[in-house]
Order: C-alpha cells, then sequence, then structure tokens
C-alpha cells in the first residue's frame, strides 16, 4: 500500500495493533505538543528513517515543520482506514450476494408452491 505525499512515494508497512495503538495515542491527546509528539512517532514508525528530515522539513521535532507532520499523519491514516474500508464493503457485498441468492431461491419455492395448489 503506498501513499504519495509531496511528490514522493511512500510504501506503508502492514497495519498492526502496534500501529492501531499508536494511532489511538495520537487521537486521544488534548494537548497540541503530546499530539504531535505522538504524531511524530507514529510517522517514524511507519516511514525510513533516512526520509524523516527531508519529509518534515527538520530533524527533530523541535525543528520540523509541524503542519507537514500533520499532513503526512492524516494521509496514512487516511490510506489505512480506506483500505479497512474496501475490505469491509467487498464483505458486504459478498453477504449482501448470498443473500440474493437466498431471496431467488425462496421465491423459486414460493411459485412452486403456488402453482401446485
Amino acid at each position: 500500500m503506498n501513499i504519495n505525499f509531496e511528490g514522493k512515494d511512500f510504501e506503508l508497512p502492514k497495519w498492526t495493533m502496534k500501529l492501531a495503538r499508536m494511532q489511538d495515542d495520537v487521537e486521544k491527546e488534548t494537548t497540541n505538543e503530546q499530539l504531535y509528539k505522538k504524531a511524530y512517532e507514529f510517522v517514524k514508525e511507519i516511514i525510513p528513517k533516512s526520509d524523516i528530515a527531508d519529509v518534515l522539513d527538520g530533524k527533530t521535532l523541535e525543528t520540523l515543520d509541524l503542519i507537514k507532520l500533520n499532513n503526512f499523519y492524516r494521509l496514512a491514516c487516511a490510506k489505512y482506514m480506506d483500505s479497512l474500508q474496501e475490505t469491509s464493503l467487498e464483505l458486504t457485498k459478498a453477504k449482501f450476494s448470498e443473500l440474493e441468492d437466498m431471496l431467488a431461491i425462496a421465491k423459486e419455492a414460493v411459485q412452486l408452491q403456488t402453482s401446485q395448489q
């Protein structure tokens, strides 16, 4: 799964419980400082360390561009969530198709029973 940020492609690692917990930690923060710290930890987990300074326009949390950090974090999370939603949608479509098949069988049974009366 890839994302493109400011013209550069990044391969995202698989979605794991560790990343899910890290995202939860970011989202529950109520202060900007803690939110950015947690978002920075999340981003460091998903992109190569050698790219962080270039992507976030700084080498440390104190010097990087917090808007870029926020944008990259949100883009990555959106990509992960889109992938999860696509999977959920496919499962829902499959279940709906099964229900349609069952409904067709039930209609045929009713028609047979009606025609026999």
